[in-house]
């Protein structure tokens, strides 16, 4: 992803911006604080082709501590690199979140509990079974299976459909069991899996890479020439990854795609699931820019840039002559236009 080179305000903006309204000092260490601190608040967006419109949403992310649901920290994360940092993220307050286009997605899973005794054919030697809250076709419940690692051994997981017995359902087989040992290079791998048991419900669930910083998850679809994003919440699996799971029910999507960004601006996309046809951030207009701003140079970025909006918003609000007014609304037409190019606008 190319970084703008000079993110500094544009020397001739601010000028015209100061000949109504002396422009406000910005101390280059408190915007790179303020911006981290307000990553996390950022609101999902979405992007809509000229020719079709698709309704404004948003989302409140929650930040909560690894290990916040009384798991404790894998050994073989914890002495992993330490420049890794990764905490859950939730969308909203409930344990479920609710979102666009018929997603519904965990914040937070069930507590962990003995296995059915049906579980163990879906993912042999598993030692925890948690209930994700997900709903599928007939009534079926989504479940997380993990089984820990032991001596030398991996750790593994299985995202099912179970029956009202807890019993594994058939379309179940199309979700793969991943496994990780600790230091493998597959633990930094992003893995994403799908099942569509019908026209009208399908099950995502896609592992976190472990070598991404304060990692944040995107999904996308594409119907036509409309594009739709999202960030999706994602939570600890109590055995040593982050993983994201949602459904969704009603008319499914043509094409999508997902993505994991780093606070350190790593961009990961998940390898496209085998019965999914996928499209790439690239081919989303505007989605990059969009999501560099959940880096922390991309978030410095752009409040350095609303900063000079809200400038020039002043400066027009408190000019006292046509000449100045005309500096202060070309300021802030420019300003605007800088905020326009690295965020997603929406047309209809």
């Amino acid at each position: 992803m190319t970084l703008a080179p000079d993110l500094r305000p544009d020397p001739a903006l601010a000028a015209r911006a100061a000949a109504a309204q002396p422009p406000m000092t910005l101390d280059a260490d408190a915007v790179l604080g303020a911006a981290h601190r307000h990553a996390t608040r950022r609101t999902a967006g979405q992007v809509v082709a000229s020719v079709a419109a698709v309704g404004a949403l948003a989302a409140v992310v929650v930040n909560f501590p690894f290990a916040g649901y009384g798991t404790a920290a894998p050994a073989w994360r914890t002495s992993g690199p330490t420049a890794t940092d990764q905490v859950p993220q939730a969308v909203g307050e409930g344990d479920l979140a609710t979102m666009a286009d018929g997603v519904r997605a965990v914040n937070v899973p069930g507590p962990a509990q003995a296995p059915a005794s049906g579980a163990h054919a879906a993912l042999p030697g598993a030692t925890a079974e948690r209930d994700l809250g997900l709903t599928g076709p007939d009534g079926a419940s989504v479940q997380l299976l993990t089984s820990d690692p032991g001596p030398g051994g991996s750790a593994r997981l299985r995202v099912v459909y179970t029956d009202g017995s807890g019993t594994p359902v058939g379309s179940t087989a199309q979700l793969p069991a991943w496994s990780w040992a600790g230091g493998e290079d597959s633990a930094n791998d992003a893995s994403w899996a799908r099942v569509v048991p019908d026209s009208s419900h399908q099950l995502d669930a896609a592992l976190v890479p472990a070598d991404i910083d304060n990692p944040r998850a995107f999904y996308w679809t594409v119907d036509g020439s409309s594009y739709n994003w999202q960030e999706v919440p994602t939570f600890d699996t109590g055995n040593g990854r982050l993983i994201t799971v949602f459904t969704t029910t009603g008319t499914l999507p043509h094409k999508s795609g997902l993505a994991f960004v780093g606070t350190h601006g790593a961009v990961v996309e998940a390898p496209c699931p085998a019965v999914a046809s996928c499209t790439s951030i690239s081919a989303v207009p505007g989605l990059s820019d969009a999501l560099e701003n959940y880096t922390d140079h991309g978030a410095a970025r752009l409040e350095i840039i609303d900063q000079g909006v809200e400038d020039a918003e002043r400066a027009l609000s408190q000019a006292t002559t046509k000449a100045d007014r005309e500096a202060a609304q070309t300021a802030l037409d420019e300003a605007r236009a800088a905020r326009s190019h690295v965020t997603i606008t929406t047309e209809g």
